[in-house]
Order: structure tokens, then sequence, then C-alpha cells
């Protein structure tokens, strides 16, 4: 959901680059499903692609980023493992580059077994807590608490938009 993109999904994203031939970053939701800063999906969209050209200016391989709303697309609340399936079939028929083994890198543990359940390849790692220690749902429950972790275009737009109103 990447609201707000902060340093877990960057740890995310350089494991995937270092295991993997190309990398596609997924950003998707559903319309209001962000209740605090009420940020649309596809403006998160922007804002985690600006923080990719920004961090990976100087490189040929900037990851994609791929925006989903959801709502718009009709796929249901993915908390029934067929919604899982169309969710996941959606995102992956959207991939160039598919051929090649598919891996999931997600940042939240109720993502896991519906991928693995799927037969999908799922990274684990972000479970680790001594590795990363907050969680995405923390940092929605509470971001003035975590601002050192969020990444600067999500902190330059909450600034813009508490301070502006």
């Amino acid at each position: 959901y990447f609201c707000p993109m902060y340093k877990g999904h960057w740890k995310l994203i350089e494991k995937a680059r270092q295991e993997c031939d190309g990398v596609s970053v997924v950003v998707c939701g559903y319309d209001g499903d962000d209740k605090y800063s009420h940020l649309p999906v596809e403006y998160r969209a922007r804002l985690v692609a600006q923080e990719l050209q920004h961090r990976y200016r100087l490189e040929h391989d900037i990851p994609e980023t791929l925006c989903f709303n959801l709502t718009k697309q009709n796929i249901p609340d993915s908390r029934t493992l067929n919604n899982w399936r169309k969710f996941t079939d959606a995102i992956v028929n959207s991939i160039y580059c598919v051929s090649t083994p598919f891996r999931w890198y997600v940042d939240a543990p109720y993502y896991v077994k519906p991928l693995l359940s799927l037969g999908y390849d799922v990274d684990e790692t972000v479970l680790d807590k001594s590795k990363y220690p907050v969680q995405l749902n923390e940092l929605m429950d509470n971001p003035a608490r975590y601002i050192d972790l969020i990444t600067e275009s999500f902190v330059s737009y909450w600034y813009r938009k508490y301070h502006h109103e």
C-alpha cells in the first residue's frame, strides 16, 4: 500500500534488486483505504516513483512503479483466497517479464499465507522483528512517532498538508 513509504520498503526493494534480474514496485489500494492522510493510491504511486527516481537517478535500472486502484479495477477486498487470486493475477499479468521466476517481497505478515497458498515464492525476511522493528501498520497508526523512518516525499506531503490547512 505504501502509505507511507518507509525504510523497511527500501530494504525490501534493495534485497529484491540484489536477488532478481528485474524489480517492479507495486503500489495498490482501494479508494479511501488510507484513513489518516487520505492519499489516493494514484498519488501514493507518484510519490513512490519520485523516491525511486531520486534514489536510483544515476543508475540505468530504476525499478518500474505500477499503480493498482483495486476499487476502479473491481477487485474485491482480498480477504478470501479467490479474491487474492484476482488481486495477484491482475498484478502478475501487468508485469512485463513474467517468464522468469516471480517472487513477492512483502512487509506485512498477513500477505504471506495467502501468497504461499496460491503457490507463489514469498520473501519472509521482513517478519524478523530484530531486523525490521517497525511494521507498516505501526507507521500508519502513528506516523508522527516514526517520522524519521518515513521517506522524504511522504514527509514533504504531510508537512505541506498539515502546515497549510
